[in-house]
């Protein structure tokens, strides 16, 4: 099983690996109405230095397939943002996976993470408000949310996020973490 990562994505017919055990294997998940090919850098199991190669051809060959494919925008910031720590190109592909796909809350969100990492903090509760707001069962996004009530020093409301989603999951490693961390303070 896949604990924790960064999830790369195309479509199914690009080609698809997952760490598992350790091993890079194959594997298609189904989301959101089309088949998506999946990548996971599994932290602490795949160095960046030899991801970041296959990362990027996948996401080459899903953008040559579907120049408009918002998805694969997505995912191409968070390899340059998490995996090559290119901040002005993640941003760039983060934007254009939002012109591609303004509802897509996740994005919104990552980019409102972003903007607090580069100590931009104003008004990034109100975006993670509002992608909560139109999907409010994204454990994701409500985790992310906890950490950036943690940055904020909002320590009781960081709390009641994390246990929302330990009540859903309650093996969620990174609630289970910044829950620890907010009692911490």
């Amino acid at each position: 099983q896949v604990a924790r990562g960064v999830e790369l994505g195309a479509r199914a017919d690009v080609g698809v690996r997952a760490v598992v055990d350790g091993r890079i294997e194959p594997l298609v998940v189904a989301g959101h109405g089309r088949d998506l090919a999946v990548y996971r850098v599994v932290l602490g199991h795949v160095a960046p230095r030899e991801a970041v190669p296959e990362v990027r051809a996948a996401i080459a060959r899903a953008l040559a397939l579907d120049e408009q494919l918002a998805e694969a925008y997505k995912i191409q910031g968070g390899s340059q943002f998490y995996l090559e720590w290119d901040w002005e190109a993640a941003q760039r592909s983060w934007q254009r996976a939002i012109e591609l796909n303004p509802n897509d809350a996740e994005v919104k969100v990552v980019m409102a993470a972003f903007a607090a990492a580069m100590g931009q903090l104003d008004g990034t509760s109100a975006t993670f408000e509002v992608a909560l707001e139109s999907d409010p069962h994204n454990p994701q996004l409500r985790d992310w949310y906890g950490h950036q009530l943690l940055r904020l020093r909002r320590y009781d409301e960081a709390i009641v996020q994390f246990r929302r989603v330990l009540g859903a999951e309650p093996n969620f490693t990174s609630s289970l973490d910044g829950l620890r961390s907010a009692y911490h303070f």
